[in-house]
């Protein structure tokens, strides 16, 4: 059986390989199933379900938006806590915007795990901050 601290090892990994570009090693980290969950004030379906389309559709709008794209994530982990099979990380991500302006906002992020990967993800953000800073087409909505 995982243990909190086991879960919170294995997020706090999966985010060091998405900030490096481990793409693969990230990809890993998830059910196939896994479902992500963002601010639908965003715009778009506020939910993609499937390691496919959390990496291949979600994330791929990144390479639109940020000048190191998918390549690596610039975030700082402010906090992690982990309590059963949820762990909650509160980050910062800096970035450049394609066109050079910086980009900053705060995140928390919840993760739930089943049989040590993840599961199912509910993130939040300011996606005011997201909206004024981008176009319509450039977020994919």
């Amino acid at each position: 059986m995982a243990t909190p601290a086991g879960n919170k090892q294995i997020v706090l990994a999966y985010l060091e390989a998405l900030c490096r570009g481990d793409r693969e090693s990230a990809r890993a980290a998830f059910h196939e199933d896994a479902s992500w969950r963002y601010p639908p004030s965003l715009g778009g379906p506020g939910e993609y379900r499937g390691s496919d389309a959390i990496f291949d559709v979600y994330f791929a709008v990144d390479e639109k938006l940020y000048q190191t794209g998918t390549r690596e994530y610039d975030i700082e982990i402010l906090g992690a806590v982990a309590e059963g099979n949820r762990v909650a990380v509160e980050m910062r991500h800096r970035g450049r915007t394609r066109d050079g302006r910086p980009y900053q906002t705060d995140y928390h992020v919840l993760y739930e795990l089943s049989d040590g990967r993840i599961s199912a993800v509910r993130e939040y953000f300011d996606s005011l901050y997201v909206r004024r800073l981008y176009r319509d087409e450039e977020l994919g909505v």
